[in-house]
């Protein structure tokens, strides 16, 4: 169990290091702002917003209830793979929160406008961190 914490834990470091890059090689880019365009940008803030309902949807199935059996019987390696795959989604999910952002800055959304896309995928990395049941 410890060491399926450690490495999601790590995957975890890893995620939130790549925000960082990302963010630091879009803004080393220096592309001009362009007119946004507001259909778009609230499409993808549908989208941003589903990929939440998905992660605690995810969570609640794939991460709470094998939690509840790992706290029982904490050798049950179906339970624990189960466990582990689904804080491996929502990590994917929350990464996917801030790729939307990139690709809004890459097409030229100023930065007032995708901050906060970069902002939720850290923080639902950070809050959704693996905890030993």
């Amino acid at each position: 169990m410890t060491q399926t914490v450690r490495s999601l834990r790590i995957i975890q470091i890893g995620l939130l290091v790549s925000i960082v890059l990302y963010v630091a090689i879009v803004e080393r880019l220096n592309i001009p702002s362009r007119p946004s365009r507001p259909l778009f940008y609230y499409g993808l803030a549908a989208v941003a917003a589903a990929e939440i309902v998905a992660i605690v949807l995810v969570w609640r199935a794939m991460i709470v209830r094998p939690a509840e059996i790992l706290s029982q019987t904490p050798d049950n390696q179906a339970a624990l793979g189960r466990w582990r795959a689904g804080y491996i989604l929502v990590y994917a999910l929350s990464e996917c929160v801030v790729v939307l952002g990139v690709i809004l800055r890459v097409l030229g959304s100023p930065l007032a406008q995708v901050w906060p896309f970069y902002l939720m995928g850290a923080v639902l990395l950070l809050f959704f961190r693996p905890r030993i049941p």
